[in-house]
């Protein structure tokens, strides 16, 4: 064979060879694409929500690992790829809510809307809980917030009002009942301040009327009122009354024969109901006001201490009649008789009220 004929078949040779080269990068890139296009879509399987957090000064690449680890997406390295691709990011730190089993594209729309806001906790303080027990509840709904570190802020001096009085980190009745919302970044003591500042708002909206002044009370005292109003009352349209007959006998300087003071003194120490304690919660004996409330009061019963009624009753005891709406309520009275009759009528019909 000619020098001419062994070149032509080498050229023939390398071209055949460069073709199939050619051919299978060809067929190698399109299995790498069906590869790719099938890594971004979405997978067959639930698509339960899951939440997942992007960290401050994550990647692409980052997100996208947090991701695939969540069972949001099929692929880290395909959902990177088509990211920057379509010019996707940088994503915004925070929490997400994604389906799991998505797409490349309804992932990346969801990074696209910005992180959720923030976490948001909530508790309730229902009226005339103890302070033990708004304590609870607070460490029930926010964990890190746990018990002593509450008892601590309350005590630290750190969270104020000025209902307490002086010398006291007692603030027994004066965290207002309500719902209350808390975030990440809310500490203890803020939220406690919270609270605090709700009751001092609603004590201090009382004075747009001068039926306050005129009690002769402090503010503080109001609230201790308020505090057995709430204890007391059938229901709130009977709580000025209630407050009434309270004034009424501070006013004659007679015990104001409120149980619910022992109870509470009962609760607090451990001890048993002692309605014969020289204690000065135990309003049976002793004339005056407990030295502190023995609950939060809510706004009805704080308009009732210091709105009460009109009327010379001195004695209420619950009626075996309950009202229109089926509440329970009491009979008002200044009479001993009446209130005798009542409480007898009270005591048989087994409604706690003691012997007559």
């Amino acid at each position: 064979m000619s020098a001419r004929g062994r070149s032509a078949r080498r050229r023939r040779r390398l071209v055949v060879g460069f073709g199939a080269v050619v051919a299978l990068a060809v067929v190698g890139a399109l299995a790498l694409f069906g590869w790719y296009r099938a890594q971004l879509g979405a997978a067959s399987g639930s698509h339960r929500v899951v939440e997942v957090r992007v960290p401050a000064g994550s990647s692409t690449a980052d997100i996208a690992d947090r991701l695939a680890a969540a069972g949001v997406i099929r692929n880290a390295t395909a959902f990177t790829w088509h990211a920057r691709a379509t010019g996707s990011g940088p994503f915004e730190a925070g929490r997400y809510r994604f389906a799991r089993n998505s797409s490349a594209d309804t992932a990346l729309a969801v990074l696209d809307k910005g992180a959720l806001g923030p976490e948001i906790s909530k508790f309730v303080v229902p009226e005339g809980f103890r302070l033990a027990q708004i304590e609870q509840r607070i460490h029930e709904a926010i964990p890190r917030f746990s018990i002593a570190s509450i008892r601590g802020a309350l005590a630290s001096g750190k969270v104020r009002t000025p209902l307490l009085p002086a010398g006291s980190h007692d603030f027994e009745g004066l965290l207002f009942p309500a719902t209350y919302s808390v975030t990440p970044d809310d500490s203890v003591t803020g939220t406690l301040q919270q609270m605090a500042d709700a009751m001092t708002g609603r004590v201090q909206g009382l004075h747009v009327d001068a039926d306050v002044s005129a009690l002769g009370l402090s503010d503080y005292q109001i609230v201790v009122v308020a505090s057995l109003v709430q204890a007391e009352a059938g229901n709130p349209d009977e709580a000025p009354k209630i407050a009434r007959v309270i004034y009424n006998r501070l006013a004659a300087g007679e015990p104001l024969g409120i149980d619910a003071t022992s109870r509470y003194l009962s609760i607090r120490t451990g001890d048993p109901v002692d309605f014969e304690s020289a204690s000065p919660y135990n309003t049976r004996r002793r004339p005056g006001l407990p030295p502190t409330p023995i609950g939060a009061p809510g706004q009805f019963a704080l308009d009732a201490a210091a709105h009460p009624a009109a009327g010379d009753w001195m004695w209420y005891v619950r009626s075996v009649q309950n009202d229109a709406q089926g509440r329970p309520q009491h009979v008002f009275t200044a009479s001993p008789e009446e209130f005798a009759q009542a409480k007898r009528a009270c005591h048989d019909a087994g409604l706690g009220c003691g012997a007559p």
